[in-house]
């Protein structure tokens, strides 16, 4: 039920003490006399907001039950009386004569049992002590030595009289009415016997506030939840932080869109501090007993004497977060309020300090929106920085010049060491075309703890398999050892959790804001795709042109092998159309990694051609220790063409084992060959380009061109590309190919070869995109160089992904 507010006008010559009283207590009790009028008081409420509040009831009734409670209500204020008058209940003569207001004060609040309460009320103003047991409450206005025993109910904050309600909401309305709220809840149902009923919809005329939870905000207390609260009457706007672990109220900010600010930090109280502060005994020895009234107008006449404050006031300074690691930033923030300028117009001033330096300035900017007058600095701890606390102060100057005192923070941060972060990973994030044999290699800035690190470490398939596997350390890089070989074409997931640690137990700074925020916050995701095929057993080039009679080479490649160890297959041609003339077979040390060791490497079997069956085998027991994974040459088989036409070269009696003896499945591509009827040289259609085509010149007009390089086509190209050139006279040619460093990563030994235009797929030199090993190249610029006879010549050509 609501209670209206009116206000009882005092006789002529208490009219100023009145106007004070009123703004006194409208600004610290919120009680005044209540007319009985009743009427709905509609309050909107979230379900979170309902269900944090009642968990913060419980806690406060719990605090209500036990002895050694204290707090301390940091209070400070700037008040526009119009703000926090209620134009409907105070008359307008008194309202334009309430002044404004700048407060400073301190509420102490010591429970040294359930039903024995000490108040410390600390002001700019004057200093005023309560000491309240079950029956009386004794106050003392000390530098008066006057004293008063008396039942204060409108003294007391009601915050320590909670009354048992269910939904925790009233009680927290007691809270705002025994702390500086402005006329905010002013006529809320406030004490134990209000008619609380819970509606499904409040109608418009009846609503008075909206309740709103925010979610979690970091504070240096902690993780805390955000509440507001806004007026549906006034422009008032109430923030409350709750913390997250123990439920207790950290901060109050309310700010009013025509200049009203107060900011509130709940702290627990420093028991340390001299006893007087804390005892449950007021000595009235030698003080004067006066009545209640009369101790008040003695407090409210202090005031009224007292010098206004013309200076700027620091209300708040936090940090945004602590400790601060070396190479991390903090945001510095303090809030400033004056009564004479906007506090957009302020000049901030924050400076820091070291354990052993000096006070340093810090670069201030406005981040208030008007009139909150807040001020942000960013500080960045250099990586050689003092570690230890941190102390700051603050100021703020009006354009009056008018400056406040230096508020002094000391020791309110504390600089760390900076935590281990990761520098490098094998696969790299996003990688593609990853070998399924890979294995991950995670590099750290510092030495890490083996057993948290790797406890943080887990993978898993895009199928959602969890791979396991072993753990090996290099320095500061971890490398794991999956148990089983990955699977092709799939996107895995690495991550590291951020409950790793380096040796000195720093936690791991995942996502790199040099702060160790744990599990969640710190966690280092990343992903790459293993390669899209499986293994392969093919020939290269695929297509080939010849001239019948021409001697040339075609590789045997596996690609995208895992842990090749022994393998037997057989190349197969037709008899008719081809000939063997040579076979060479590869060695397996200049794989990656390279390896010293020849031991148990390269243990080729005998080949024995048959051209009469059109056969070679090939069998090796043993690539080298271990295997050999990735892509690569096995062999190169010369053939000589007998014949034109179609002609293929063909795998059978196919068998590969990798280091474990599991058999590899393969996808087998075999060769296709187009045999051209005769060498435009072989002038004299023998099937050989010898001298004896030269004896008739008159056969055959030569060739009138030149020598040149083409343009690679196409270009830019994935994975592969055909490079065109024409020769003036019959050579040797060689197409060299570099990297953007200079680097030779491939040689591709086109042989001898008669004047003419080789420009064509079927003629011109292909390129599969591989360099000596069978890797594929990455993406980027690359330059191919032809070399025939005493010609050169150079282009460029674009690999893309």
């Amino acid at each position: 039920m609501e209670r209206e507010f009116c206000l009882i006008k005092g006789v002529t010559s208490l009219k100023r003490t009145i106007l004070i009283l009123t703004t006194i207590f409208i600004l610290l009790f919120n009680y005044m006399v209540f007319a009985v009028e009743e009427k709905p008081y509609g309050i909107s409420i979230d379900q979170a907001s309902l269900d944090i509040l009642t968990l913060a009831n419980k806690r406060l009734n719990d605090l209500k039950r036990t002895s050694g409670f204290n707090q301390v209500l940091t209070i400070k204020a700037k008040i526009i009386s119009a703000d926090v008058v209620n134009p409907n209940y105070i008359p307008s003569d008194i309202a334009s004569s309430l002044p404004n207001v700048m407060f400073d004060a301190r509420i102490d609040i010591v429970k040294g049992d359930p039903n024995l309460t000490r108040i410390n009320f600390i002001t700019n103003y004057g200093d005023m002590y309560l000491v309240a047991d079950d029956v009386n409450t004794t106050a003392v206005i000390p530098d008066q030595k006057v004293y008063t025993k008396d039942v204060f109910p409108n003294i007391l904050p009601m915050n320590l009289i909670l009354p048992d309600d269910n939904s925790g909401l009233f009680t927290m309305i007691n809270i705002f009415g025994g702390i500086p709220f402005g006329s905010y809840f002013i006529g809320a149902p406030i004490g134990k016997g209000s008619d609380i009923n819970f509606v499904e919809k409040i109608e418009p005329e009846d609503l008075r506030a909206i309740v709103t939870y925010r979610g979690i905000d970091n504070t240096a207390g902690g993780l805390a939840h955000v509440i507001t609260i806004r007026s549906a009457l006034y422009m008032q706007y109430i923030k409350v932080w709750i913390l997250q672990d123990t439920l207790d109220i950290y901060q109050i900010s309310v700010e009013d869109e025509r200049g009203t600010e107060v900011f509130i930090l709940f702290t627990e109280m420093d028991m340390t501090m001299p006893s007087p502060l804390c005892s449950f005994y007021l000595d009235t020895t030698g003080m004067t007993y006066v009545l209640p009234n009369e101790l008040i107008a003695r407090f409210m006449l202090k005031i009224l004497n007292s010098p206004t404050i013309d200076s700027p006031m620091v209300a708040d300074f936090f940090l945004s977060h602590d400790p601060v690691a070396r190479t991390g930033t903090v945001i510095v923030s303090s809030d400033g309020i004056d009564l004479q300028d906007k506090e957009d117009k302020l000049l901030c001033e924050i400076q820091y300090r070291s354990p052993s330096g000096d006070w340093t300035p810090l670069k201030t900017e406005y981040a208030g929106v008007a009139p909150v007058g807040r001020w942000n600095a960013e500080l960045t701890i250099p990586e050689n920085a003092e570690l230890g606390k941190y102390s700051f102060r603050v100021r703020f100057i009006d354009t009056s010049k008018n400056i406040s005192k230096w508020s002094e923070y000391i020791d309110i941060m504390t600089v760390t060491p900076a935590p281990p972060r990761i520098v490098k990973t094998v696969p790299t994030y996003s990688d593609t075309d990853v070998l399924v044999t890979t294995k991950i290699r995670i590099t750290f800035s510092k030495p890490m703890n083996k057993k948290s690190t790797e406890s943080a470490f887990s993978m898993i398939s895009g199928t959602g398999k969890i791979i396991k596997g072993t753990f090996e350390w290099d320095g500061n890089t971890m490398i794991f050892t999956p148990n089983v070989d990955l699977e092709y074409n799939t996107r895995h997931l690495v991550r590291l959790a951020g409950t790793a640690m380096d040796t000195e137990n720093i936690g791991f700074d995942g996502n790199y804001d040099a702060r160790s925020d744990g599990l969640y916050y710190d966690d280092y995701v990343w992903v790459f795709m293993t390669a899209k095929t499986s293994p392969m057993l093919a020939f290269a080039p695929v297509i080939k042109s010849v001239y019948k009679g021409d001697i040339f080479d075609i590789k045997v490649t596996i690609k995208n092998v895992s842990a090749l160890y022994k393998f037997s297959f057989k190349v197969t041609f037709d008899p008719s159309q081809l000939e063997v003339v040579g076979i060479k077979k590869e060695s397996f040390m200049s794989w990656k990694p390279t390896i010293t060791s020849s031991k148990g490497a390269d243990l080729w079997k005998n080949s024995e051609i048959d051209n009469l069956s059109g056969f070679v085998p090939f069998a090796c027991d043993g690539t080298r220790n271990k295997g050999v994974s990735g892509s690569g040459y096995l062999a190169t088989v010369s053939f000589k063409c007998k014949s034109t036409g179609k002609i293929t070269a063909k795998f059978s009696n196919i068998s590969m084992f990798d280091w474990n003896g599991n058999t590899i499945p393969l996808t087998i591509r075999e060769a296709e060959i187009n045999a051209i009827d005769y060498n435009p040289a072989d002038t004299n259609r023998d099937g050989v380009v010898d001298i004896l085509d030269l004896v008739d010149s008159t056969k055959s007009a030569p060739f009138a061109g030149k020598f040149e390089l083409g343009q690679n086509y196409p270009n830019p190209f994935n994975p592969e590309t055909w490079i065109p050139y024409q020769l003036e006279r019959p050579a040797n040619v060689v197409i060299k190919i570099h990297n953007a460093n200079g680097e030779l990563i491939r040689l591709l030994d086109v042989g001898y070869k008669q004047a003419g235009i080789y420009k064509d797929r079927e003629n011109s030199v292909y390129w599969d995109g591989r360099d000596e090993n069978g890797q594929k190249v990455s993406s980027g610029v690359y330059f191919y160089t032809i070399q025939a006879d005493n010609f050169t010549a150079t282009k460029k050509m674009l690999v893309t992904k």
